[in-house]
């Protein structure tokens, strides 16, 4: 039953007014959230960025550790570089 509720579950419609970045990531051989979900989801959500891994599967942290610490190590790079942007008057949101 959990598994049928996790895989009607839609929240997309909640993610059109998320003001905070998001890095999406996703195997090809994933099978529970597979390429096409995370794409539908990256569309919805406006600052989601959306990384494919070939090979990869749904067990990303035990699969791709190192795709997942570079992932947030850009994510939160690119977030630093936002605020130093908005510090000099650059950005202005």
């Amino acid at each position: 039953r959990c598994l049928l509720a996790m895989a009607e579950m839609d929240l997309r419609a909640g993610l059109a007014g998320a003001a905070i970045p998001a890095t999406i990531l996703v195997g090809t051989r994933d099978l529970l959230t597979p390429v096409r979900s995370a794409r539908s989801l990256q569309q919805a959500w406006p600052r989601a960025g959306l990384r494919i891994l070939p090979g990869a599967g749904h067990m990303l942290p035990l699969e791709r550790p190192d795709d997942i610490v570079e992932a947030v190590l850009r994510a939160t790079a690119t977030q630093r570089e936002r605020e130093r942007e908005r510090e000099r008057g650059v950005l202005s949101t």
